[in-house]
């Protein structure tokens, strides 16, 4: 299947111009000039074929997250037809990213290319109806409130409203009473996007669309969604800075890591060889708590990455060693710490741990391996 958009605009292409940093300011005017300048284009192709065409007509650097392709409904086979005339390269990229529930930003080299926040709150591969319910909230006006205009006002004067329109999606509320309460300022002229993104820059709440709704949740809700996203990795020896990096590219959220979490971790702990079988981030984040020693916790912002050892000096979690390694079926394998151990287990544990240091004194007298005693016996109490 493919998706078919005909809009009269230009499409932004996703190719990358290297320039050096000295020129930039340079490079963003002369960006900024030629997005004002008209175009004509007759485009009917995958999107990568209408990206090239783009780029070759109108010389413009255009990058783009790797979250786009795979946020798409069908990534890169994406079909897209544009009859392009008349029309500035800008008006062309507005049209055309607000079709693809995608938005763009000038930066300092090239046309950056990102999903609409809603989109990448989604955090799977979208279908059209969620792409069309996306480009109908950012060309619908919001509605006039009535009374407080709290969260809960916006969210009925933009259900209402749908109904009205006889649109194909609804409101789905799951905030709490203390978060519908919150007073909302919203800009002139907004549309019903720019309410919904007011409750998410100025509440704990977000939301995102999903089939038939628009969902509006609490942001730790949707963060903890976000990290039951199944992954599959294989590390060996990777640092882990660049594993954390992966998770938190996989699991499309911010990770805040604290100042000097990385570099308490003893250098031994740093390398991380792992294979992870479609398991979830947040299980991927409790391996890497039980092996290195880092913690983290779910926010409203995202997850904050901290390292719980006391002192820079001190190796992390000298007091609170692993004691145990669990394989699992799906072959992760998980660092158990005494802390987590429960009181009843820690008992066997000394009993396994006991049999098999006599297992190995067994075997080195068996290979008649000389062992030593200690010069001195500590005093008898």
């Amino acid at each position: 299947m493919r998706l078919f958009i005909a809009v009269l605009a230009a499409l932004a292409a996703f190719a990358m111009l290297p320039l050096s940093s000295a020129a930039a300011q340079t490079s963003s005017a002369l960006i900024n000039e030629a997005l004002d300048k008209p175009v004509e284009l007759d485009l009917n192709d995958v999107l990568p074929a209408a990206i090239r065409a783009i780029v070759n007509k109108t010389s413009v650097p255009i990058q783009a997250e790797p979250a786009v392709w795979e946020l798409l409904p069908w990534g890169e086979q994406t079909n897209i037809t544009a009859q392009i005339k008349n029309q500035t390269l800008r008006q062309a990229l507005t049209a055309i990213t607000q079709k693809l529930g995608l938005t763009y930003s000038l930066g300092d080299e090239a046309v950056l290319i990102q999903p609409m926040p809603a989109l990448r709150r989604l955090g799977r591969r979208s279908t059209v109806q969620e792409l069309q319910t996306l480009d109908r909230l950012a060309t619908e006006p919001m509605p006039k409130i009535s009374g407080v205009g709290n969260v809960r006002a916006i969210l009925t004067a933009i259900d209402l409203q749908l109904e009205q329109i006889k649109a194909p999606f609804a409101i789905e509320d799951r905030l709490d009473a203390e978060t519908r309460g919150k007073v909302i300022t919203l800009p002139r002229n907004a549309t019903m996007m720019d309410g919904l993104e007011e409750i998410a820059k100025q509440t704990r709440g977000t939301w995102y669309p999903w089939a038939k709704t628009v969902v509006v949740l609490p942001k730790e809700t949707q963060v903890r969604d976000m990290l039951s996203k199944s992954v599959t990795l294989r590390y060996n020896g990777a640092d882990i800075g660049q594993v954390l990096e992966e998770l938190r590219r996989k699991a499309g959220l911010t990770f805040e890591i604290e100042p000097g979490a990385i570099q308490r971790i003893p250098v031994e702990f740093r390398t991380v060889r792992v294979f992870w079988d479609n398991v979830t981030v947040q299980q991927a984040l409790e391996s890497l708590k039980g092996f290195a020693g880092i913690d983290y916790q779910v926010t409203d912002r995202g997850v904050s990455i901290t390292n719980p050892t006391p002192a820079p000096n001190v190796p992390a979690n000298l007091s609170d060693p692993v004691v145990a390694m669990v394989p699992l079926e799906n072959g992760m394998t998980v660092f158990l710490r005494e802390s987590q151990v429960p009181p009843e287990l820690r008992g066997y544990i000394q009993h396994r741990l006991k049999r098999s240091v006599d297992e190995l004194r067994q075997m080195a007298v068996a290979e008649k391996f000389p062992l030593t005693q200690p010069s001195t016996r500590p005093t008898t109490p």
